[in-house]
């Protein structure tokens, strides 16, 4: 069993998530979630893009999703775009199911400009006897304010609460 990945912090652009992936066989670790954005006064960090969702084993085994893109920081004049969501980890070759893509981070809209919605991640490649992750939609309704961490944002994407 892979260890989940860790998540990033909020900087001028957040950090990304980890990926860990398993052996011969096992499930692969969940993709950590990309950090959030800081705040600022003229310029808002960028939401970091959320880690791939760790391989399952070489033989057999799950892929896991992939990390949530972050939130883009909220600032007064540059908008901040979130990051993009983790793809889906690939199953192993012969049984197991692909991962779920992760979300997109939702944007921070500033006075001047909306930033944009981070982009979904890519579902996982099934097995031979197991099912594809299913791809994630990219978030493209943008917040207002600044965002709190643990909330879901308009479009569905879970703000990081790694930090």
């Amino acid at each position: 069993m892979g260890a989940e990945g860790g998540g990033g912090c909020g900087a001028a652009t957040a950090a990304d998530g980890g990926r860990r992936d398993a052996g011969l066989t096992g499930d692969g670790g969940s993709g950590g979630s990309g950090g959030d954005g800081n705040t600022g006064l003229t310029e808002g960090g960028f939401g970091g893009a959320g880690g791939a969702g760790g391989a399952g084993g070489w033989l057999y085994g799950n892929g896991r999703s992939g990390g949530n893109g972050g939130a883009g920081g909220f600032n007064f004049n540059f908008s901040a775009s979130g990051g993009a969501g983790g793809a889906g980890g690939n199953a192993g070759l012969l049984i197991g199911s692909g991962g779920a893509g992760g979300l997109g981070g939702s944007a921070n809209n500033s006075n001047n400009a909306a930033g944009d919605g981070g982009a979904g991640g890519a579902g996982g490649d099934g097995a031979l006897f197991g099912n594809g992750g299913r791809a994630a939609t990219a978030a493209t309704v943008a917040t207002v304010g600044p965002v709190v961490a643990g909330t879901v944002g308009p479009a569905g994407s879970v703000v990081a609460a790694d930090c």
